[in-house]
């Protein structure tokens, strides 16, 4: 009897081994074919559908199952994960392969599942086969009566009325604010006339104090590369323009070139000096130029020659204080 009952199981487990899983009507027919089935086309933000991937194939086809989580692993704002083991039915001229999937939607709006493909060979054939593109719209939970819980009438309240005494009281504030700083600015004392102040030294000597006091400020760490540069250049400038009458605060450096080679009579290596000073100036001035501190040091020696070759033909400032 035991033996009995043993064979029996055997036979069972076989042809439950061998009928497999029924494929859905919906399969399509061929040689290879991949299908989805199971697929809702709106889900919940979040939730999970289940799907079932089926592949069908000729007995004599060398074929292995999908890869479906790698293949998937690029749709983007999609969770897959499987669900069980694939299964594998035998037919007559043909296979069945299907496994279960769980995908979870973590986007909103209409989201698209890419296409699953398989390859198989059949002799020296080669077959490939490729899934349906699926389209899901993914809404929020509320949108779902099914998934939302019905909130009964007698427990919604509306909201109380918007308080209006803050606008009030913040408005007086401000009222209050707007009088006082006004009446504070009309309390203030008027201020006292500025003097112009006209400088004592001649332009050639305010203008080497000054390059005096930007080489102290380097030394001392107390002033950028960039910063040099441009006090340097101006300081120099203003001294063309105070010292020998030439305009040369408002112009450009091609502009003051061009003046300067008519009326100020320069040595030829210091003209090319003063070209190459502008130029240099220009670059850190306009084209963001780091300076190094060699260069720095260059630029306040030419400024300085300049103004020591071409003192002697400053105009004379004479040394006067403004009337009070």
């Amino acid at each position: 009897m035991i033996a009995r009952a043993v064979s029996l199981a055997v036979i069972l487990a076989t042809v439950s081994c061998g009928a497999g899983v029924e494929p859905p009507q919906s399969l399509p027919v061929g040689r290879l074919v991949l299908h989805w089935t199971g697929a809702k086309t709106k889900v919940a933000l979040g939730a999970e559908s289940t799907l079932t991937l089926w592949l069908r194939a000729d007995k004599q086809a060398k074929v292995s199952p999908p890869e479906v989580l790698a293949q998937l692993s690029d749709v983007g704002g999609l969770s897959v994960r499987a669900l069980g083991e694939g299964r594998w039915t035998e037919r007559e001229d043909q296979r069945i392969w299907s496994r279960d999937y769980a995908l979870q939607w973590l986007r909103l709006g209409q989201q698209k599942l890419a296409p699953v493909t398989v390859e198989a060979t059949i002799g020296d054939e080669k077959l490939d086969a490729a899934s349906e593109e699926l389209t899901f719209e993914v809404a929020s939970v509320l949108d779902h009566p099914d998934t939302a819980a019905e909130v009964p009438n007698g427990l919604i309240v509306d909201p109380p009325p918007r308080a209006w005494w803050p606008f009030v009281l913040a408005a007086v504030a401000i009222g209050a604010t707007v009088l006082l700083v006004r009446r504070w600015l009309r309390s203030r004392p008027a201020p006292e006339p500025r003097i112009p102040v006209v400088y004592a030294l001649a332009p050639d000597q305010r203008a080497l104090d000054r390059f005096r006091d930007i080489e102290r400020r380097l030394v001392e760490h107390r002033i950028g590369q960039e910063e040099l540069v441009v006090e340097v250049s101006e300081t120099l400038r203003h001294f063309i323009q105070d010292g020998l009458g030439l305009q040369s605060v408002f112009r450009t450096s091609e502009e003051f070139l061009s003046a300067a080679s008519t009326q100020i009579a320069l040595p030829g290596q210091l003209a090319l000096s003063v070209r190459g000073f502008l130029e240099q100036c220009d670059l850190v001035k306009f084209a963001a130029q780091r300076p190094s501190l060699e260069l720095c040091q260059r630029l306040i020696a030419t400024a300085r020659e300049f103004v020591l070759t071409t003192r002697e033909s400053a105009a004379p400032e004479p040394a006067e204080v403004a009337d009070g």
